[in-house]
This record gives C-alpha cells, sequence and structure tokens, in this order.
C-alpha cells in the first residue's frame, strides 16, 4: 500500500504509483532481463522518488538568499 502525506506534492504522489506499477510488472519479468534491464528499471524509478522528495525539502528563505546575494 502507497502512504500519501497530506502535504505531499502531486507529482511524487504519481512517481509513487508509477513506480508502485514498474514494481509489480518487473516482478513477472523473465530471468534473462531481471539483473540487468528490470533492476535498472526498478532502481531509477526509487531514484526519481528520492530525487523529488529531496527536492521538495530544499527551501531557501528570503533572508537566506539576501545573504547569499550580499555574500557573493
Amino acid at each position: 500500500m502507497i502512504r500519501i502525506a497530506k502535504s505531499e506534492l502531486s507529482v511524487i504522489t504519481k512517481a509513487k504509483e508509477l513506480c508502485s506499477y514498474i514494481m509489480k510488472v518487473t516482478d513477472r519479468s523473465p530471468k534473462r532481463f531481471r539483473f540487468t534491464l528490470v533492476s535498472r528499471l526498478q532502481n531509477y524509478a526509487l531514484d526519481v522518488i528520492e530525487n523529488l522528495i529531496r527536492a521538495n525539502e530544499i527551501y531557501v528563505s528570503a533572508g537566506d538568499m539576501r545573504s547569499a546575494t550580499i555574500n557573493s
């Protein structure tokens, strides 16, 4: 089951749904593809979710932005 936080972006929700689908579909793949193509596909799907979550957590306040431009 996919857990969805109330404040989660819709793109993250859709990425989790896509990842869940990819995991279900690739579980039934032939053995000759399982350790190359399938593993890469699963890892990329998880990487997308991880990167979206990281991007969502990054926040630069207005004060930090001013000090960064002054110090540059």
